[in-house]
């Protein structure tokens, strides 16, 4: 582990080649979807010019002119309620299933991207995400997909529909006469870009501003949840409420603002609107008076214009849409890790292949039984290291404690060691393989951690084992039901293994939570453990209970166990005391209680007014 890199104040934000890349790698995919998408759509668009093509032809027939075009000829209205019927039909079916194909593509992409953006955070350095706060993480995760979702599922399909339309319009009204087409670009395409530059010049910023506004808000709120006991017990809900209602009235202002811009926008496409049917009711005047056109021709490209209202008012609420999904795809795609982009071939979070690994002969199992070495290990939060040069060895299966007041720098040396907080300088080596350049699943399958508290997924008692080893055999997971002693609990549920638990089936507690985190590790079957106060939230009558389940998860492994009591530092083969970010004292039980130092000091207070309590039977210093 060398030198961190100034630590970020925020997760980065993606420029819109980036975003680009990104979506196009992972469209590629699709790639036949959507162009059968975008063909459906301009058949569709071509079948809806031919009612104003009729309309025209009806025009000419009635005021004595010849017909110009097919659809009606001599014949009269019969031929023009078939074929503008056949032609509606038609286009509506189409518009249905380029939608459908369009829609469909989109989904799929942003899906993908979201499963590519919550990997690429789980994989990011902690520090960064520490840095960025967890309302960041949360507003990228939550109000990001849902503005981007939005865009996919309303604005995406209209996108396309509403640009094949306008193309094939523009090009119908070209083939009446191209004097139309001409006049209608200079007149009204200034205006509509006019328009647009001004919205895109104000709206992208508003977005960006609120969307950071909210990742605060959210970080305020979810601090107040958490600690929501805190905040009751000492009354501080006058103190938080200021900080949620400065980035909420933000967020307010930012609305308005943006929807000023949105007023704005309108304003300009009406007016585009307006010059547009005078334009071409001045051209058709001038072509039908020098006799280049009929009347029926003139009303044709009039009516083709106005045809044009609906696409290009959809084509400019799709633009606010997207120009919102714009500021939320470069929050998500900044937390795709640069040195992955593009799409799902040079995605790095497939592990399907992970189980091939373990018999190569460069992996740790095949160099070593799991011996750790950690050396010059510095690390700390931002710019304030919390453990400075910490070097111990411990040999393969035997097990260290560290133990200490808290804040001492405990857990911060047991999450180095684990690999998920990256340290400021040393290393941590297992068989001589440096953690820290291990990635994901195969870490993990070296030196897993397990915290404080244990978590139980919705799904069955297999689900929740196998969740860390897909496959794994029946044998596996009884075996490490038994090694934490919920063998028996799992034999007495009604489906066994298929035990529905979590909110649809049946609720454990929090003990039995813990024994089943305890339990994934021992499936996982690592080859160092971390237990970062694993039994520590038990009580007195379930102290026991973990403190089993931990004996027989670490039986035979290399072990690093942050203890909170120190009765089960007492276990270890070689205790650590940790003070201040560093080592102070290191030693067996009996040989620390002997040199009455910091640890005997700790024991004393620990096992005070012991007689007749809990610790009744723990030996004392005379």
């Amino acid at each position: 582990m060398t030198a961190s890199p100034q630590t970020p104040t925020a997760l980065p934000l993606a420029s819109g080649a980036r975003i680009r890349a990104e979506l196009s790698g992972l469209a590629r995919a699709h790639r036949a979807r959507i162009a059968a998408a975008v063909v459906l759509l301009l058949i569709s668009a071509a079948c809806g010019l031919v009612l104003p093509r009729a309309l025209g032809g009806l025009v000419d027939l009635a005021s004595g002119a010849p017909s110009a075009t097919w659809l009606v000829g001599d014949s009269g209205i019969g031929r023009v309620v078939v074929v503008v019927t056949a032609a509606l039909v038609v286009g509506a079916a189409l518009d249905v299933a380029g939608t459908i194909l369009s829609a469909g593509a989109a989904d799929r992409v942003i899906a993908r991207l979201r499963e590519r953006a919550i990997g690429a955070a789980l994989r990011r350095r902690q520090l960064e995400i520490e840095s960025a706060g967890s309302g960041d993480v949360v507003s990228r995760s939550s109000d990001d997909v849902a503005a981007v979702t939005t865009a996919v599922n309303t604005g995406v399909p209209a996108l396309v529909g509403a640009g094949t339309g306008i193309v094939v319009t523009v090009i119908g009204m070209a083939t009446v006469h191209w004097s139309f087409a001409v006049a209608l670009l200079l007149v009204t395409v200034p205006v509509y870009g006019l328009a647009a530059r001004r919205y895109l010049r104000e709206a992208p910023p508003m977005y960006r501003a609120e969307r950071a506004e909210r990742a605060r808000r959210a970080g305020v709120v979810l601090g107040a949840v958490r600690g929501a006991e805190t905040v009751r017990a000492h009354l501080l809900a006058d103190v938080l409420r200021p900080r949620l209602a400065a980035p909420s009235w933000r967020v307010a202002r930012l609305d308005v603002l943006v929807q000023i811009a949105n007023t704005r926008l309108f304003g300009g496409v009406n007016l585009a609107e307006f010059l547009g049917v005078a334009t071409l009711l001045v051209t058709g005047f001038t072509l039908v008076d020098a006799g280049v056109v009929t009347l029926g021709e003139a009303t044709t490209a009039v009516l083709f214009f106005l045809r044009l209202f609906d696409p290009i008012g959809r084509l400019i609420m799709t633009l606010d849409q997207l120009h919102s999904a714009a500021a939320s795809l470069s929050r998500i795609v900044g937390m795709i890790d640069d040195d992955h982009p593009g799409g799902p071939d040079n995605d790095d979070d497939n592990d399907d292949n992970d189980s091939d690994d373990d018999n190569d002969a460069d992996s740790p199992r095949a160099t070593d039984a799991g011996s750790l070495r950690v050396h010059g290990l510095t690390a700390g939060y931002g710019a304030r290291p919390v453990v400075v040069d910490i070097g111990f060895d411990v040999p393969a299966g035997a097990t260290v404690a560290l133990v200490g007041a808290s804040g001492s720098g405990k857990s911060t040396i047991a999450g180095a060691v684990a690999g998920v907080r990256e340290a400021d300088a040393g290393t941590v080596t297992v068989g001589g393989l440096e953690v820290s350049a291990l990635e994901g699943a195969e870490r993990a399958r070296v030196v897993a951690l397990v915290a404080q508290e244990g978590f139980v997924f919705p799904g069955t008692v297999r689900s929740n084992l196998d969740l860390v080893s897909p496959g794994a055999g029946e044998a596996v997971l009884w075996s490490a039901l038994g090694l934490v002693g919920l063998a028996d609990w799992a034999r007495g549920l009604p489906e066994q293994l298929d035990t529905e638990l979590g909110p649809a089936g049946l609720e454990v507690s929090s003990v039995r939570a813990q024994q089943l985190a305890l339990a994934r590790v021992a499936v996982l079957d690592p080859l160092v453990i971390v237990l970062d106060e694993a039994a520590s939230e038990a009580s007195p009558q379930d102290a026991g209970v973990l403190d089993e389940a931990v004996d027989g998860v670490r039986r035979g492994r290399t072990t690093v166990m942050v203890a909170h009591r120190l009765d089960q530092a007492r276990r270890a083969d070689r205790i650590l005391v940790v003070e201040e970010g560093r080592i102070v004292e290191s030693g067996t039980h009996a040989g620390l209680l002997d040199s009455a130092g910091r640890y005997a000091d700790l024991w004393d207070a620990a096992t005070a007014g012991s007689a007749g309590g809990d610790r009744a039977d723990y030996p004392r210093r005379s």
